[in-house]
């Protein structure tokens, strides 16, 4: 009898880090070798100015997130298309230009479906709309940088991100975002879909390797808008080759979501620093004084976060026993879940 196949590895897990540049949040998360997530609000210094900070370099791993979420709360995006992707196309080492290109990948300018944001059907539909016409435009604008010369060689497509609230939702705009890429120009590179040293490389139709999944950042696991219900459903749908980046998604929802852990390449999280704030508030209630919200009282808390999370993730055992989620009001029928390349 042969043995069984092995388990998937556990989702790699982002810390969330508030700011780009040095001190004690992220001398922790370099000493810890975690990967960080940097939001391109915090590198935004006005109409047209990013400012991309040394220590991006030296992070064991760094991704660009779009800060879609919080553009939305603060009524919009702050900068342009043009002007996310010049300062993607753009980041350069201050000390050492010719240095390699830092993002491990780079968020498109999305729009999110929270309740709060989106709070009827019409406004999903929107969101979901303008985020597929915002991906086909910001593909338009790096080929641009691409035509015009070696300058964004490197740089990868930009990661797309699903957005919606019921599982048919994020089929929708899978399938759309599907069609604008294979509309677009291929990655134009001299090295060919072998060599080509960017990491989203687009080698294959349809959607590239790593997507990311939008607005389940406090997703209940139960329900028909429930993470149980619509990760099943996307990896029933989605090719093979795609895996999944879960923004905001951790701790016990991670574990819940072992049975999927082959689909979910990677997932992140700030919650350290909410813990930060709550002990904070925790401490004022019970002495009156309220503990000074230093980096190096708030680096302790990412610490204690961030290992508690990977020790719980590479837990062996079982895992939790769940009940089966509600089922969709309208499952996904075979037309919608054969309109993906499966190249």
């Amino acid at each position: 009898m042969s043995p069984p196949p092995p388990s998937p590895p556990p989702p790699r897990l982002f810390a969330g880090l508030p700011y780009a540049g040095d001190g004690p949040l992220a001398e922790t998360a370099r000493a810890m070798g975690a990967p960080v997530l940097i939001s391109a609000g915090s590198v935004w210094r006005g109409p047209g100015r990013f400012l991309i900070a040394e220590a991006v370099w030296r992070y064991a791993a760094v991704a660009l997130d779009s800060a879609g979420f919080t553009a939305m709360m603060q009524g919009g995006y702050r900068w342009s298309v043009e002007e996310y992707v010049e300062a993607v196309v753009t980041s350069a080492h201050p000390a050492h230009p010719g240095a390699p290109f830092p993002w491990r990948w780079w968020s498109s300018m999305d729009f999110c479906c929270e309740q709060e944001i989106a709070q009827d059907r019409a406004e999903v539909e929107r969101r979901i709309d303008l985020t597929v016409s915002t991906y086909r435009e910001v593909l338009i604008e790096l080929n641009r940088w691409r035509d015009d010369g070696a300058y964004a060689l490197d740089v990868p497509d930009p990661m797309p991100v699903l957005q919606g609230r019921r599982a048919e939702d994020y089929l929708r705009c899978a399938r759309e975002l599907a069609a604008v890429i294979d509309e677009a120009d291929p990655c134009r590179c001299p090295w060919g879909d072998l060599d080509c040293p960017a990491q989203l490389h687009r080698a294959r139709a349809g959607l590239p390797a790593l997507v990311g999944l939008g607005s389940v950042c406090r997703r209940h696991l139960y329900g028909d808008e429930g993470l149980l219900t619509l990760l099943p459903a996307l990896d029933e749908a989605l090719p093979p080759h795609v895996r999944l980046h879960l923004f905001g998604v951790k701790g016990a929802a991670l574990l819940a979501l072992r049975p999927w852990w082959g689909r979910i390449a990677s997932a992140d999280s700030m919650a350290w620093d909410s813990a930060a704030r709550h002990e904070a508030a925790k401490e004022y209630r019970k002495t009156g004084i309220n503990p000074p919200a230093t980096a190096a009282r708030r680096a302790v808390f990412l610490r204690s976060w961030y290992e508690a999370q990977e020790s719980g993730l590479r837990c062996t055992g079982a895992a939790p026993a769940l009940r089966p989620p509600t089922p969709l009001r309208r499952a996904p029928g075979p037309a919608q879940l054969m309109l993906f390349s499966q190249e």
